[in-house]
């Protein structure tokens, strides 16, 4: 029953990494395929706000996905 319970724990673990994984490449790519400079606009005091909204949203789209790739993991 152990084995089982782990089995599974360890599955849902590698779905989650493969899906964070994923998530990253993609907006790394999407940031490379734009030409936006994330750390330049990141270090800048003027966006505060921009940037708070932005990274919130990108996190808030990574917890989605780790949501959606555990919830229909096989």
């Amino acid at each position: 029953m152990l084995a089982v319970i782990g089995s599974g724990f360890l599955s849902r673990l590698l779905v989650a990494s493969a899906a964070f994984f994923c998530a990253w490449a993609v907006l790394r790519l999407l940031d490379w395929a734009t030409g936006f400079n994330f750390k330049r606009w990141v270090s800048d005091e003027k966006n505060d706000h921009a940037v708070g909204i932005y990274l919130g949203c990108r996190i808030l789209a990574v917890c989605f996905l780790f949501a959606i790739a555990i919830t229909f993991a096989v």
